[in-house]
């Protein structure tokens, strides 16, 4: 059975109120929807959104979103959606465990769907930052920088900044707001692929991917791409030129473990 992911419609004002931001964001303040965008302003895959936006626009950005209703994500409103989402996707795909779960174990039920923990934002990895906000049910996530857990220690680390600056001079116009172009995309993608999700790569994000290089394929952008895979993979870019070309992406992070100039 494939994953399910859960896909989050917006309602009216949500939809209002995110264009209405993005909107209000100034020509000099440099930033990209990551990923998840295609459907936006009407859908968003997952629960969330997610933004990139280096200093010195950092925190500008965020105050333009909690100038128009946005406010720090807290768990009490947002985190329970998305465990009652993540029992329903448990339910769905493994339901006499969960029958199990609810019945052997009702107390940690209740805490799953009746957190009122706050969310404490996280810093680290020479300086990155990642703050959370919401507007009703709507959560945008800002980075401040492209940050990932390393495959040897799981320790956070950032991205060479050439990465992230060209992520941004790159840039192209989707819906009236900002994405990465699709080379950066792509890297982006197998970035969180091997070291935010351990390697394991979600359905969504195969089938991203795979349109992705047909699309850096068509436009004869692959030395483009590998040149970006130097800076973030190193000696290491040919093993992973070699599992995207066989379309063996659940195979990157243990080829990497195995790779000694890694």
């Amino acid at each position: 059975m494939k994953n399910i992911r859960m896909t989050y419609r917006l309602s009216e004002s949500e939809r209002k109120v995110f264009n209405s931001a993005i909107d209000s964001i100034p020509e000099d303040i440099e930033y990209v929807v990551l990923r998840n965008y295609t459907q936006l302003p009407q859908a968003v895959p997952g629960v969330d959104i997610d933004i990139l936006c280096p200093p010195p626009g950092h925190e500008h950005i965020q105050n333009i979103f909690f100038n128009h209703g946005f406010e720090k994500y807290t768990r009490s409103k947002s985190k329970k959606r998305k465990k009652r989402l993540s029992l329903i996707k448990q339910g769905l795909t493994k339901p006499k465990k969960t029958v199990r779960f609810c019945i052997s174990t009702p107390g940690k039920v209740y805490n799953k769907l009746f957190d009122h923990k706050e969310y404490k934002y996280y810093t680290g990895a020479e300086g990155f930052e990642m703050n959370k906000t919401q507007y009703e049910n709507l959560e945008v996530d800002f980075y401040n920088h492209l940050a990932h857990p390393s495959p040897s220690n799981n320790k956070f680390y950032r991205l060479d900044p050439k990465v992230e600056q060209r992520m941004l001079d790159n840039r192209e116009t989707y819906n009236g707001f900002y994405v990465p172009s699709p080379v950066d995309e792509f890297a982006h993608l197998v970035c969180r692929g091997v070291f935010d999700h351990g390697g394991d790569f979600r359905d969504y994000y195969i089938e991203r991917c795979e349109s992705l290089h047909t699309e850096i394929e068509t436009n004869k952008n692959k030395d483009e791409l590998e040149g970006l895979f130097e800076l973030i993979f190193f000696d290491a870019t040919e093993v992973v030129l070699e599992c995207i070309e066989s379309g063996s992406y659940d195979q990157i992070k243990s080829r990497l473990k195995g790779y000694s100039n890694y």
